[in-house]
C-alpha cells in the first residue's frame, strides 16, 4: 500500500518519465515542492525499488528519480546518507541512471556535504 504524501509530492507519481539527455525540471517552480517536503522526498528514495530498470518502469516508478533530483535542487543535505545508501542497496543494482544522476544531485548541494 502506497503511503500518503502531500499534494505537491503526490504529483511526482504522475509527473512522467525522466529523460537523461534533457535538463531537469525545476521542481520548486513546476510542482511547488520545497524544503517543507524534504522528509517525503527522502522517504520516496528510501522506499523505492529501482530494480525495474531492465524490465520496464511504470510512470509511478519515476517518482523516485524526480525525488532525488528535487533533493539536489533544494540542497537537502540531510538526504546525502539516504542517497548514498540507495546507491549501494542491492534492490537498486539495475538502476544505472541513478549512478549517473546521483553525482549531479550531490554537486547541486555544494561542498557543505563533504565532512
Amino acid at each position: 500500500m502506497k503511503k500518503k504524501y502531500s499534494e505537491e509530492v503526490e504529483k511526482l507519481f504522475k509527473f512522467g518519465k525522466t529523460d537523461l539527455s534533457k535538463d531537469w525540471p525545476n521542481y520548486a517552480q513546476e510542482l511547488n515542492i520545497g524544503e517543507k517536503n524534504a522528509n517525503e522526498l527522502i522517504d520516496i528514495v528510501k522506499t523505492s525499488n529501482l530494480s525495474h530498470a531492465i524490465s520496464g518502469f511504470t510512470i509511478k516508478d519515476f517518482a523516485s528519480r524526480h525525488a532525488w533530483r528535487a533533493l539536489g535542487q533544494l540542497k537537502i543535505t540531510k538526504s546525502v546518507p539516504i542517497l548514498l545508501d540507495a546507491l549501494i542497496d542491492e534492490k537498486n543494482e539495475e538502476a544505472f541512471d541513478f549512478r549517473s544522476e546521483l553525482p549531479k544531485a550531490l554537486v547541486l548541494m555544494g561542498f557543505d556535504i563533504i565532512p
